[in-house]
C-alpha cells in the first residue's frame, strides 16, 4: 500500500537534534521493508507538535483525505501529535478507515479495527508530557527568579553571558541607556531623545536607528531598577544596576507629552501638582500665549499658577541652592567621607542579612530531612516551614531595600556641587530655558496650594546637599 514516512524534530535549528531525523528515517525504512510497504514520500518537519498548525503535517493529512496514501510510518505516535486537535484528526481518519495503518518503531502498529482506547492512551500520554514539561519548566523558571536570576533576553544595556548563564552589563550600550535617562529627566521628549542619539550615530542592538517607542520602552522598563517581570509577577533580580533609583523615578515621573511640542514649550510639564488634591496639573497656554498650570477638565480645585510665577519664585530663592565657592572643596571632601562611611555600614548590614538568609536555607534543608525520617509530624513540619519562609521573605525584602549612596549618585552630587558654587551670580546670566532645565534637574515635584504657595520636593542629590547644615560638618 502507498505509505508516507513522517519524521519530526522539535526545533528548526540545524545544530540541535542533528541526528534525530536520520535515526528516525533508518528505523522507518526498516519497517517499510519488513511490512512490504511502498514509500511514496518522506516528509520531514522541524517543529514542535504541542500546538496545531504544522504545515507539513497538514499537507500529509490532505493527501490521506484525497486518497493518495492510506498509511503512515513514524518513529513513535508522539511524532504525529502532542495536542488534542491533531490527535482528533488522526483518530477520526483511523475510525473512517482513511488510514489503513500507522506503523511505529516504538509503539507497534495501529489499524482501524484496533482498540481506540489504546490509541487514545498513547496520544494522551504525549499530551500529558507537554503539560508536565510546561509546568516543570515554569516552576524552574520561577525558582530561578526567586533566587535573583533572569530567564529572559537581556534588555538594551545588558547582554546575556551564555557560558555563565548570567546577565552582564554592556559597557557601550549601558552608557547610551544612562544618557537616555538623563535626557528624559531633564524634560526631553521621546522623539527628541531618539533624534539626538541618531545624530550621534548611536544604534540599537540590531544596528537600527532609535525610534520613539524604543526610547519609551527603555524608560518604562523596571529591569533597570533591579526588578524582573515574569508571567505577571515581579521578582528582585541580582543583576548589576547602572541606573540609580532616583534617576529612574525622575525620568518616569514625567508624563508623556504630545510629541508635536518641543520639550521647552512647557518648562515644568509633569512636575506641578495640586497640594489640595495631589493630582497632576495640566499645562496650557492662554490666548495671550502665557503658559500656566491648572486642574484637568471641569474640576472644583481652585489651584492655578503661571509658569512665570514659578520662575519668579526661584529667582527670589535661588540662594537656597547656592554653595559659597570658598566652601566647595571642603564640602566635596565631606561628601566623599560621608559616602565611604555609609558604604561601609551598608556592606556590613548586607553581610549580616545574607548570612541569616543562608541560615534559613540550612534550616529548611534540616527540616525536610527530619520530615523524611518521620522525626516530626506533618503539622509541625508545615508550621516550621511557614515560619522559616516568612522570615526568608522579610529578609529578602530588607536586602532589596538596603541602599547606600552609590558611585553614580556621588558623581551626580559632585557635578551639582560644581554648578552650585556661587550660583547666585551665575543664575543672572541664564536664559529662561536654562533656568527651567536646572529646576527640572533639582526637583522631583512642585506642589501648589490655592494661595499659589509653592512646596518643593528635591531629588536625592539635593537632599544630600541639605546635609550642609548638619552640625557634624564644619568647614576647615
Amino acid at each position: 500500500m502507498p505509505t508516507i514516512i513522517y519524521l519530526r524534530k522539535s526545533t528548526d535549528r540545524s545544530d540541535k537534534q542533528a541526528l534525530s531525523l536520520s535515526a528516525q528515517l533508518d528505523e522507518c525504512r526498516k519497517i517499510a521493508e519488513r511490512e512490504w510497504l511502498i514509500v511514496v514520500e518522506v516528509i520531514e518537519e522541524a517543529r514542535s507538535a504541542k500546538e496545531p498548525g504544522r504545515p507539513e503535517f497538514n499537507r500529509m493529512m490532505s493527501r490521506i483525505h484525497e486518497g493518495e496514501t492510506d498509511s503512515i510510518i513514524c518513529w513513535k505516535l508522539d511524532r504525529l501529535s502532542r495536542n488534542p486537535v491533531d490527535e482528533g484528526a488522526i483518530k477520526w481518519a483511523l475510525q473512517e478507515a482513511r488510514i489503513k495503518g500507522i506503523y511505529t518503531a516504538m509503539d507497534g502498529v495501529f489499524r482501524p479495527g484496533d482498540n481506540v482506547v489504546m490509541v487514545g492512551l498513547h496520544f494522551g500520554m504525549s499530551a500529558q508530557y507537554v503539560l508536565e514539561l510546561k509546568k516543570n519548566t515554569m516552576r524552574g523558571m520561577r525558582k530561578k527568579l526567586e533566587m535573583g536570576g533572569a530567564v529572559s533576553h537581556a534588555p538594551y544595556g545588558y547582554r546575556n553571558d551564555r557560558l555563565k548563564k548570567t546577565i552582564e552589563v554592556d559597557e557601550i550600550a549601558s552608557w547610551i541607556v544612562r544618557k537616555i535617562f538623563e535626557m528624559r529627566s531633564r524634560g526631553r521628549g521621546f522623539g527628541d531623545i531618539a533624534k539626538t542619539l541618531n545624530a550621534e550615530w548611536a544604534r540599537t542592538r540590531s544596528w537600527k536607528p532609535f525610534g520613539t517607542s524604543t526610547i519609551e520602552h527603555i524608560i518604562r522598563n523596571r529591569f533597570y531598577l533591579g526588578i524582573v517581570k515574569f508571567a505577571g509577577d515581579y521578582f528582585v533580580g541580582n543583576h548589576e544596576r547602572f541606573i540609580p533609583e532616583h534617576l529612574w523615578k525622575q525620568a518616569n515621573a514625567l508624563v508623556r507629552s504630545y510629541e508635536g511640542y518641543k520639550h521647552q514649550d512647557f518648562l515644568f510639564k509633569g512636575l506641578v501638582y495640586s497640594k489640595q488634591t495631589g493630582k497632576l496639573l495640566t499645562a496650557s497656554r492662554s490666548k495671550w500665549k502665557y503658559a500656566y498650570y491648572h486642574p484637568q477638565g471641569s474640576s472644583d480645585d481652585p489651584v492655578r499658577i503661571s509658569e512665570k510665577a514659578i520662575l519668579d519664585y526661584f529667582d527670589e530663592h535661588i540662594h537656597r541652592y547656592t554653595i559659597p565657592a570658598e566652601y566647595r572643596d571642603d564640602f566635596l571632601q565631606w561628601l566623599q567621607d560621608y559616602h565611604d562611611v555609609q558604604f561601609a555600614n551598608t556592606r556590613e548590614t548586607r553581610k549580616s542579612v545574607e548570612k541569616e538568609l543562608t541560615q534559613c536555607a540550612d534550616k529548611k534543608k534540616r527540616l525536610l530531612e527530619l520530615s523524611v525520617k518521620w522525626l516530626i509530624d506533618e503539622e509541625e513540619f508545615r508550621k516550621e516551614r511557614e515560619e522559616i519562609s516568612l522570615r526568608e521573605t522579610n529578609l529578602k525584602r530588607d536586602l532589596a531595600g538596603l541602599g547606600y549612596i552609590d558611585d553614580a549618585l556621588l558623581t551626580s552630587a559632585r557635578e551639582i556641587i560644581q554648578l552650585l558654587s556661587d550660583l547666585s551670580q551665575t543664575w543672572k546670566t541664564l536664559d529662561t530655558i536654562q533656568k527651567g532645565l536646572f529646576i527640572r534637574s533639582a526637583i522631583i515635584q512642585l506642589s501648589v496650594d490655592s494661595e499659589k504657595q509653592l512646596y518643593i520636593h528635591e531629588n536625592r542629590a539635593f537632599e544630600m546637599l541639605g546635609l550642609l547644615n548638619n552640625p557634624g560638618w564644619q568647614p576647615r
